[in-house]
């Protein structure tokens, strides 16, 4: 895998189509998997992105509680769909959003 971009910065976390969070600091690491030998897929492989947000034990729980993904807007405007993993701001990447 190959590192694509490194994000740092705040953003606003929404759920259920209303502001959850304003002002989240973030940190995103975007891997491409490296395409194997020989293949003609184009652009490069398949994206991954690790990511923590940072948010306290009250804010995390919250989070944990929505039974749909969440949507983070970067200072860039673009968006990541997650679900928080642990109580700590691990994220995990979802289906849809711009990143």
């Amino acid at each position: 895998m190959r590192v694509v971009e490194k994000l740092r910065g705040h953003g606003t976390v929404t759920g259920r189509g209303s502001v959850v969070l304003e002002h989240v600091p973030y940190r995103l690491t975007v891997w491409n998997e490296q395409p194997h030998e020989g293949d003609t897929g184009g652009a490069g492989g398949r994206r991954h992105i690790d990511g923590r947000i940072g948010i306290g034990l009250p804010d995390a729980y919250r989070l944990m509680e929505f039974d749909e993904p969440l949507r983070l807007t970067l200072e860039d405007g673009r968006t990541l769909n997650f679900v928080l993993t642990n109580s700590h701001g691990r994220i995990a990447r979802t289906d849809g959003g711009t990143l």
